[in-house]
């Protein structure tokens, strides 16, 4: 199988953290790719070779590699890919989304309201007879005939166009923001909270902890985070995309929680989702968690 890992040089810091916790959930540097939603370019899990081109630039939407992460199966022959957000933890090994005998198709969980899906974790399971639709499913993607929004939430009409059954996933697979003993993955959704951006996210350690391992093991370097950093100043719902106190959080040991520290970010978590998504979207995503 292929894990592609959706980012760019302004995510560069959350990539190598998302990749250094694929491998230790136990994929391969071999299975590990890396799609930069900017240039297009497909890079190896450390970027170390030459990048594929693939002709797809600059796609546009909230973060770049929103869209680019629907061409992925265009680019690979393999029967099984696993498309993820660079803003993520691994804790299992991604094949067991599919479960034991898995139907060809999308595999994803809900989204944040009725009738959307979060592609933001997507796998596919790519039979003979799905590749024969993905010519279709291609032209439709780059058309205009539906919204952004009917693409990346993978909304009924568009479904029924594209003809490619869609499988729901266990939400343990793609938990938006939440940890506990059934995390397979993290999803750091908000992008007012993430741990790299503000000490405002209630599993700020655990995400630390991840990159620190990843600085200790050479996955995550002084050139990834000089990199990062030279985008901090650009802001993405009202935060910059890296925190001032990045290098002293990074080597401090676990900042202990209080239990009236550890409700404060929680209920802090809780109004910016709010605030970041409609009312209606967020109560979804908290029943569907």
């Amino acid at each position: 199988m292929k894990v592609i890992v959706a980012s760019s040089d302004k995510n560069r810091i959350e990539e190598r953290v998302a990749v250094h916790s694929l491998i230790k959930a136990g994929h391969s540097l071999d299975e590990i790719d890396i799609v930069d939603g900017d240039t297009g370019f497909i890079y190896d899990a450390l970027r170390e070779k030459t990048p594929r081109v693939t002709g797809l630039g600059d796609l546009g939407g909230s973060t770049s590699f929103t869209m680019a992460r629907l061409f992925i199966p265009l680019f690979y022959d393999d029967d099984r890919i696993v498309v993820v957000d660079s803003d993520v933890i691994a804790f299992r090994h991604l094949n067991g989304m599919f479960g034991k005998q898995a139907k060809p198709g999308i595999y994803v969980r809900r989204a944040y309201a009725p009738g959307e899906w979060a592609t933001s974790v997507m796998g596919w399971v790519l039979s003979p007879e799905i590749r024969e639709l993905l010519p279709n499913y291609r032209s439709l993607i780059e058309g205009k005939e539906f919204s952004w929004e009917d693409k990346i939430y993978l909304k009924k009409s568009f479904l029924m166009a594209i003809k490619i059954p869609l499988n729901r996933i266990d939400k343990s697979w793609n938990s938006f923001d939440n940890i506990t003993n059934r995390t397979n993955l993290v999803h750091f959704t908000n992008l007012a909270a993430q741990p790299w951006k503000t000490n405002e996210h209630p599993f700020e350690n655990e995400w630390f902890k991840c990159a620190k391992e990843a600085l200790d093991f050479g996955r995550l370097t002084s050139h990834d985070i000089e990199t990062h950093a030279s985008h901090k100043d650009i802001c993405l719902a009202g935060v910059p995309l890296l925190r001032g106190d990045f290098i002293d959080r990074l080597h401090a040991d676990n900042v202990k929680l209080s239990l009236r520290l550890w409700f404060r970010t929680r209920a802090l978590l809780i109004y910016r989702n709010i605030m970041f998504f409609t009312p209606i979207r967020y109560i979804c995503s908290v029943l569907l968690r």
